[in-house]
């Protein structure tokens, strides 16, 4: 296994086909960086919980394939913080603005 290091625990749960089962994590190698675990999955180093968008194009090519598709559902909060709203700038507000459409339409 091949462990994002930003995510909180060492076991994940998800639900499958017998309800919610707990896995314990066991890793080879342990990241805060996706770039990095990204090769290592495409070097057979183990599984890796990555962004679809960084894994896309791999999964097409046949170069990584991906596992239970429709039993991990990995979900997550997204904060956006900022010191204040009066100087918020126009970057800013659009990508707030793009990531909160984004949730409300799935």
């Amino acid at each position: 296994m091949l462990h994002y290091a930003l995510y909180p625990g060492e076991s994940f749960s998800f639900t499958g086909e017998h309800g919610t089962e707990t896995v314990k994590l066991n890793p080879v190698l342990r990241s805060g960086n996706e770039t990095l675990l990204h090769m290592a999955a495409l070097e057979g180093m183990g599984l890796a919980f990555l962004p679809k968008w960084l894994v896309t194009e791999d999964i097409a090519a046949g170069r990584l394939e991906h596992v239970m598709p429709g039993h991990v559902i990995f979900e997550g909060k997204l904060f956006a913080v900022y010191p204040s709203r009066k100087y918020l700038s126009a970057k800013v507000r659009t990508f707030i603005d793009f990531v909160a459409a984004d949730r409300r339409m799935k």
